[in-house]
């Protein structure tokens, strides 16, 4: 796994007990896509136990690959998102710094592909707002299709 990759989940605190399964849908991706992934993004949410990691997002050439319920399942869904985005809707919440979330924000987003009824919907709290973030603006809001 590449090393800014380990840093990232380190610093969202995924437990490390996680990441040979992360590794594993990484090559699940690549060997059934025939890709290979520059980005990943895991969407966590706050439950009453504590964090919950619920996706892994992996990113390739305009191409975004969910890995469902990763820690449990093989379930994998693959979108184009290359000028393909018709609508993004973003919910925050005590994250009034975009650049510095506390342990309290969260940040939601629903992007909807064009010309379907198709979504992507993406999760974060804590330190892992900030990469939801810049994940939005780098994959998503550039892909937005003029009308």
């Amino acid at each position: 796994m590449k090393a800014e990759w380990n840093e990232y989940l380190s610093e969202i605190q995924l437990p490390s007990s996680l990441y040979s399964i992360i590794e594993r849908k990484i090559k699940d991706v690549q060997d059934i896509f025939g890709v290979e992934i520059d980005k990943i993004f895991v969407t966590n949410r706050r439950t009453e136990q504590g964090i919950d990691f619920v996706s892994i997002w992996l990113f390739s050439n305009g191409k975004a690959f969910e890995c469902k319920n990763f820690v449990s399942t093989d379930d994998y869904d693959i979108v184009i998102t290359r000028r393909n985005i018709s609508y993004i809707s973003i919910q925050k919440s005590n994250y009034p710094d975009i650049n510095n979330p506390s342990i309290d924000s969260s940040l939601s987003c629903s992007c909807y592909l064009a010309n379907t009824s198709l979504s992507c919907s993406f999760n974060a709290v804590g330190v892992n707002c900030k990469y939801l973030m810049k994940l939005i603006q780098d994959e998503y809001i550039s892909n937005v299709m003029p009308q």
